[in-house]
């Protein structure tokens, strides 16, 4: 892949990675979290397809987990919710945080073994009843 395609899409990817920062940590405190989810689902989407578009399959097969995750997800109950998110998606943004690092350092195109923890977090998640 050209030099200036993939600096093209780690921008992107940067600027995509903070605005879900930025929307999950919004979610919480939201008088509407439906809304803030379905953002989140739309960023989640094209986070995953800017990595297939990199070639990094860990990364893209993270966010595909993440998605099917929010997909489940209830507002049903407020301090269900929360819990989810400080726990689980808390870990996530620590290690997505090095990777994103990483990746706007130009040195994580093949090293993602720091997703392999949050990976299984989010397999886990995703085989149970959220």
């Amino acid at each position: 892949m050209d030099k200036e395609l993939v600096e093209l899409f780690i921008e992107e990817f940067n600027e995509l990675f903070d605005q879900y920062i930025e929307n999950a940590q919004k979610i919480t405190q939201s008088k509407n979290p439906q809304n803030e989810l379905r953002k989140l689902k739309e960023i989640t989407h094209n986070l995953q397809k800017s990595c297939e578009i990199l070639g990094i399959d860990n990364l893209r097969n993270f966010f595909k987990a993440l998605e099917t995750v929010f997909s489940k997800v209830s507002f049903k109950s407020n301090k269900r919710i929360s819990s989810l998110f400080d726990q689980s998606l808390g870990i996530g943004f620590f290690k997505f945080q090095e990777i994103a690092k990483r990746i706007s350092a130009g040195n994580a195109l093949h090293d993602i073994e720091v997703l392999v923890d949050v990976e299984n977090l989010y397999q886990n998640a995703e085989s149970s009843n959220l």
